[in-house]
């Protein structure tokens, strides 16, 4: 008869499944949110429906004079988004998976009434030379919706990383 040690793996021990450890948000989680809307604020005071600031302008040029081939790539980044829930709950994930949809959800939903408040016109209205790939997008440009979905995803996904 083999003798087993109290806290060593037995037989016995290692048919038990083990329960994951509940996500806790990080304290520096509610940091990246006040910071989220200072930013946030900051920018929406500097914008003007029909200016646009030259810092702006050369941020914007930085990306929009890249070359084409490039637009692939970004496109597939920029849609992961919709889908990445999916593989959260794929791996039984449930709270992450929920998480994440929340997150992406509420912030597209605030994107849309902060672009209605703040009526800013598409690069397009107000700039010279823009290069569109694809079809132009109709409504207003700010706040971006890819900028602010993304920040929400990755902020809810903080706690279930890794804090590397």
């Amino acid at each position: 008869m083999a003798v087993t040690r109290p806290g060593t793996n037995s037989a016995r021990t290692r048919k038990r499944p083990v329960a994951a450890a509940p996500s806790r948000r990080h304290g520096g989680d509610i940091i990246r949110l006040v910071a989220a809307f200072v930013l946030f604020a900051v920018t929406a005071l500097l914008v003007r429906a029909n200016a646009v600031p030259q810092l702006e302008i050369d941020a914007f040029r930085v990306a929009n004079d890249l070359p084409s081939w490039l637009g692939p790539g970004f496109l597939v980044i920029m849609q992961l988004g919709n889908v990445l829930a999916a593989p959260a709950l794929a791996r039984r994930r449930v709270r992450l998976a929920v998480d994440l949809a929340a997150a992406g959800l509420a912030a597209w939903l605030i994107a849309k009434v902060v672009k209605g408040i703040a009526q800013r016109p598409r690069p397009r209205a107000v700039l010279p030379n823009v290069i569109f790939r694809g079809a132009p997008d109709a409504g207003y440009g700010f706040v971006s919706g890819h900028a602010a979905v993304s920040v929400a995803l990755a902020t809810a996904a903080s706690p279930y990383l890794g804090r590397r």
